[in-house]
């Protein structure tokens, strides 16, 4: 009936005439995807009344009783919600307005969340391009064209033309389909060699005979114990080749096509069932069960002539995944919001059910209302952006939505037919939404017209959709003859929790039935604030705006609280603070508020009972833009050997830049000088030799006795970790720093680095600009102040590099010794074995010395020019609360700092208690977050992120974990004497530091540059 590449045969059936080989090219990159004249052509002479938007496509050839049939069978299920071809464009142009941006030149991208600069990374974006694809392919206008070229020029910025430095081989052919659908769609012939060149590569390096045949999923696992051949790399692949095959006529890739497909069909399919699996593996096959694996098995099935096995796959699909029904349809699963790997499934799966369907390959009856039925309520769940997030059994959220998470609606919509006008009855509710108040009800009618002569009994049913607590509905009448009218009631209790809400009314006569949507609104606000995100420097201020947007009838005041996460020092102000429209933030960074690069910031608003956050908010503190702070530069104008600051859109050698391949830092954003905590760093000049690599060379320092030597400097071409610094003194003595340098775009979170100044792109040799938050750190080594300093030594690495050198004579404060307190053993070096019961929190999981910087013995950190010592790992390191009292060193200080975190949740409310020499008392509630999940609390602040932790086998356990600092104001007029912890196993000490504010420093009104 088919030949191997999906084309319909003139010779292998009597029951199918000609469809895809006769249609023009252009017809084919046009419409072939939503539309029947390639599938299903019916005579011109066909007696049959059909819709006028039909004919158009109906003209080619003989009709045949099969191609009768499922066109009927299009026709004889009516819509079950309603959507129309001008709302799909709709909501992909709203798609658009929220995510689409342009990081460079002609470079496009979508963005992973709203207000995010960063994209959705290497499949995820292949996918959101195949969804420009659709909307080109319902709608081929050169806008959108264009748009499908630029997305492809943005993933080639990103990712460049060869992608084989991804391993993972679906991700190869998520893309592999997306550019050879964009070449079809635009005639860009560049995207063809792309999707040519990568599948040769997946069928070289992903193929092989373990396990029968098949491509790996995840190459670099290949044939060990983790390695796994799946649904996703191996249909995925089929697909591509058949495309390319369309396009090219090599029967090579046909063939290679022919060659998975029969491997996955009797390994990733149940034939009896319909049921796709997920993967075979060591452990055998994996059951697994998620929609995007049908959604392109069928699409393989398709072009690989097995339409029986694309119905059976579609129906099991239908009758199996669901997260709940409507209309007596299942609706596809919930992968869960956030931009994880599944938030995009579904589209996935609608994507290539719409393509089978309009290509005449399903022969249930069933499946077209049951996509319709999901699209449809998917539509009736968008807010009010027109963005419809993936848990179509509840309202979308107004802020802080993921593309990726919103993609599957507008896919659905683009993909799947609308439903039809052609039906027995229409149902139609004379209001569309319901605003509410808790407590109470509404109601509106709807109304059942009968077309086509139908005189039928139609029953009716209300469901809420999703079933959320406290509301209701119901109608008057549960069944009409004829043309009638049924009262509609939505009801709500005094605890309903203020939203939006979706009552289904599903009419059905025999085999035709009918959704309409009513949403429920009971009145709530939602918080943004624009811009959507912040940056300052030291010494300065920003203002930001936040808008209160009423929904389904709001009138309330706002009140607007100080926001949350703010780092340490800053200060900020609200005006008005309470609102009806909108406030003005204004955040003042002093000169020692803490720098940040990826500080994340929220605003909460009430109203009564209501409760409403901003989406978070990023904001960004560097160094002061000015050149008159304190300490000694040191001359590095004769240790320069490259020069890594040019202006912005400098054009120079792409083999130059500060890392040797191109990159530099703008120096119209850098400066020509920063001060950081008041300590003034001078930086060389752009455009000329500006900056130090290491090279080994030694370096004089300025004569005198300092207490630190700060450094302004990163990594490049990544992390470089475990660097040696070297202080000559002047005696012929040195002190030793190892140290690691982060890579200036991508941030490892070293032991004792802070981030100085962030930047929102960097150059490249061509002028461009590569936008990302682009870093410069800060390094502070503490010397001895009884020794006169000579020189430092650098290590020999290319691909660490300093800007800026300066001696200072800062206190880091008075560190308290805790080795006679310590109690437990909560740090560990990396491979080191422990008790089960044993590490930081007594169920056998440690902080990493070598992520701390004590991997060789106790030693020091430094956060925010705060100096705290660190017990030796692998002994007892740290001092869990039971209520002990620890003697301070005498004296008067304003601030107590400790380094510390909660286990086994956060633990809130804990009391800690000052006692001062004349016996007087000072008592703080403290809550401690959970060293896994900060949250932000009064006097809390990050002191080093981790990037694992240690488990007692000597494994590690990969996830973000935090270390805290807490700073408690003192009574600096009283001596100190002792601090009592609390008794609580789960909160934990590292060390602890008094500090007194800076003597001598003024406050200078100096000039930015």
């Amino acid at each position: 009936m088919f030949s191997g590449n999906g084309i319909v045969s003139t010779t292998a059936s009597p029951v199918w005439s000609t469809a895809h080989r006769n249609c023009p090219d252009r017809s084919m990159r046009v419409h072939a995807w939503n539309r029947l004249e390639c599938a299903v052509i019916l005579s011109k002479e066909s007696p049959m009344k059909l819709p006028g938007r039909l004919w158009p496509y109906l003209q080619a050839s003989a009709i045949t009783p099969l191609s009768l049939f499922l066109l009927l069978l299009m026709l004889a299920n009516p819509a079950l919600a309603q959507w129309t071809a001008a709302d799909a464009q709709t909501a992909f142009n709203d798609y658009n307005n929220a995510f689409y941006f342009n990081p460079s030149g002609d470079n496009y991208d979508y963005r992973s969340m709203q207000g995010s600069t960063s994209t959705s990374g290497f499949w995820v974006g292949a996918e959101e391009i195949e969804l420009a694809i659709d909307a080109y392919n319902q709608n081929p206008s050169s806008a959108n064209a264009t748009i499908i070229n630029q997305l492809c020029n943005g993933f080639i910025a990103q990712f460049s033309a060869d992608w084989s430095g991804d391993t993972y081989d679906d991700d190869l052919m998520w893309a592999t389909i997306a550019f050879t659908r964009a070449y079809t769609a635009t005639g860009n012939s560049t995207w063809l060699t792309d999707a040519e060149n990568n599948f040769a590569t997946v069928w070289s390096r992903g193929y092989d005979t373990t396990y029968g045949g098949g491509i790996w999923w995840n190459v670099a696992a290949a044939n060990t114990s983790s390695g796994y051949k799946a649904s996703a790399s191996n249909w995925t692949f089929v697909i591509a080749g058949n495309l390319l095959y369309q396009i090219t006529k090599n029967s090579t890739y046909l063939d290679e096509a022919n060659t998975v497909y029969s491997w996955a069909y009797s390994n990733l399919y149940n034939a009896t069932t319909g049921e796709v699996y997920d993967g075979v593996g060591s452990g055998g096959v994996s059951t697994g069960q998620y929609s995007y694996n049908y959604g392109v098995s069928i699409g393989a099935d398709y072009f690989e002539n097995k339409l029986s096995d694309a119905n059976n796959a579609a129906v099991y699909l239908m009758n199996n995944l669901s997260s709940g029904t409507v209309g007596g349809y299942n609706i596809l699963p919930n992968y869960g919001q956030g931009g994880t790997d599944g938030g995009g499934f579904n589209g996935i799966t609608l994507r290539w059910i719409g393509y089978v369907y309009s290509h005449g390959g399903f022969t249930s009856s069933s499946v077209l209302p049951w996509a319709q039925t999901n699209v449809g309520l998917a539509w009736a769940q968008r807010n009010s952006a027109g963005l419809s997030w993936n848990n179509w059994l509840a309202a979308t959220a107004d802020t802080g939505l993921y593309s990726w998470d919103c993609s599957d609606t507008v896919v659905g919509m683009l993909d799947i037919p609308p439903p039809s006008t052609g039906s027995e009855f229409t149902l139609t509710a004379a209001s569309s939404e319901l605003d509410i108040a808790a407590g109470s009800s509404g109601t509106t009618t709807v109304s059942i017209s009968p077309a086509n002569g139908f005189t039928g009994a139609v029953s009716l049913a209300a469901t809420v959709v999703g079933s959320p607590a406290g509301v209701s509905a119901s109608l008057s009448e549960n069944s009409v003859t004829g043309a009638g009218t049924v009262t509609l009631t939505a009801s709500t209790t005094s605890t309903t929790t203020a939203g939006t809400y979706v009552v289904a009314v599903t009419g059905s006569s025999g085999s035709v039935s009918q959704t309409v949507y009513v949403r429920i609104g009971l009145p709530y606000f939602s918080l943004a604030l624009t811009p959507t995100a912040l940056s300052l420097n030291q010494d300065s201020s920003v203002t930001g705006t936040v808008t209160v947007t009423p929904h389904n009838g709001f009138q309330g005041t706002v009140s607007l609280a100080r926001p949350s996460g703010i780092p340490q020092g800053l200060l900020s102000a609200i005006q008005p603070p309470a609102t009806r429209s909108t406030s003005a933030v204004r955040l003042i960074a002093t000169s020692n508020t803490a720098t940040t690069a990826a500080a994340s910031l929220q605003i909460t608003g009430t109203s009564g009972t209501l409760t409403s956050t901003t989406p978070a908010f990023p904001l960004t503190v560097s160094a002061a833009l000015c050149a008159c702070g304190t300490g000694v530069q040191v001359d590095l104008s004769q240790a320069y050997n490259a020069t890594g600051l040019y202006p912005s859109g400098s054009v120079y050698s792409t083999s130059a830049g500060i890392d040797g391949v191109g990159y530099s830092y703008a120096s119209d954003q850098l400066g020509k000088a920063r001060v950081l905590d008041g300590t003034l760093f001078n930086f060389g000049p752009a455009q000329a030799p500006d900056v130090v690599y290491g090279a080994g060379q030694t370096i004089p320092l300025p004569s005198g006795q300092y207490t630190a030597l700060q450094l302004l400097a990163t990594g490049v071409n990544g992390d470089q970790a475990a660097q040696t610094i070297i202080v000559t003194y002047t005696d012929g003595s040195t002190a030793k720093f190892t140290q690691g340098f982060s890579d200036w775009y991508t941030s490892s979170n070293n032991a004792s680095e802070a981030v100085a100044v962030t930047m929102p792109y960097r150059n490249y040799g061509d002028g461009s600009e590569n936008t990302a938050p682009i870093k410069l750190y800060n390094y502070t080594f503490p010397l001895n102040l009884e020794k006169q300093v000579a020189s430092i030594t650098l290590p020999t690495n290319r691909s660490l590099v300093i800007l800026a050198a300066t001696l200072t004579r800062q206190s880091f404060g008075d560190a308290v010794n805790l080795a006679s307190q310590y109690n437990v053993a909560g740090i560990y070096t990396d491979g080191s074995t422990f008790s089960s019961t044993g590490g930081l929190d007594g169920g056998g999981t440690a902080y990493s010395a070598n992520l701390l910087g004590n991997d060789a013995g106790a030693s020091s950190l430094i956060v925010h020019g705060v100096l705290y010592d660190l017990g030796a790992p692998n002994l007892t390191n740290a001092v869990f609360g039971s209520g002990q009292t620890i003697t301070l060193p005498n004296g008067h200080y304003t601030t107590l700092e400790v380094l510390g975190t909660g286990v086994e949740g956060a633990q809130t409310g804990q009391t800690v208690t000052i006692t001062y020499s004349d016996g007087t008392t000072q008592h703080f509630s403290q809550s401690f977050s959970d060293w896994h999940t900060p949250a932000g609390y009064p006097r809390e602040y990050i002191a080093q992120s981790m990037s694992y932790r240690d488990l007692a086998n000597g494994s590690t356990g990969t996830a973000l974990f935090d270390l805290y600092h807490y700073a408690f104001s003192l009574d600096s007029r009283k001596e100190i004497k002792s601090i009592t912890l609390p008794s609580n196993r789960d909160v934990l000490v590292l060390g602890m530091t008094l500090t007194r504010e800076t003597e001598g420093m003024q406050q200078q009104e100096c000039p930015v540059q």
